[in-house]
């Protein structure tokens, strides 16, 4: 599934330091899940790019999940 042009992939690494690979790829995960969730709500199947609102949104879900600070890592 394709990203966003200027999805601060950089930000979320510094966000995720101390997180395990495991958790890393269950937020790319998540951030899909919500990109085919918001295609299929608003009917537009040409919209399944992942934008930065998918991955805040899976970011704040999960990190919750885990127990981690959001506001972790800020540099």
């Amino acid at each position: 599934m394709p990203l966003e042009k200027g999805v601060p992939i950089d930000e979320y690494a510094k966000k995720t330091d101390s997180w395990t690979g495991a958790d890393i790829a269950a937020l790319c995960r998540e951030a899909g899940v919500i990109t085919i969730k918001r295609a299929y709500i608003t009917k537009d199947e040409k919209n399944f790019v992942i934008t930065k609102n998918d991955f805040d949104t899976a970011f704040k879900n999960l990190a919750k999940t885990l127990g981690k600070s959001v506001e972790e890592k800020k540099k």
